[in-house]
């Protein structure tokens, strides 16, 4: 899964990311927790680590999406 995310934010921007359905009471050794905080971690990492390419807001906060 690494690999995938690691070449996706290499070719295009992320722009948002999401995890579902984690469910405390059925992960008794927090692996998925764990899981789910790394891939976090990664994703942030990946997002703000791409040579030449600077995070700028939409100041506005609208969708810069054309529909």
């Amino acid at each position: 899964m690494e690999a995938a995310i690691r070449a996706v934010a290499v070719r295009f921007p992320i722009r948002a990311a999401a995890l579902a359905t984690y469910n405390p009471d059925r992960d008794e050794d927090d692996k998925t927790l764990c899981a789910g905080l790394g891939i976090i971690e990664l994703v942030a990492e990946c997002a703000c680590d791409v040579p030449g390419r600077q995070f700028m807001p939409n100041p506005s906060g609208a969708s810069t999406r054309s529909l």
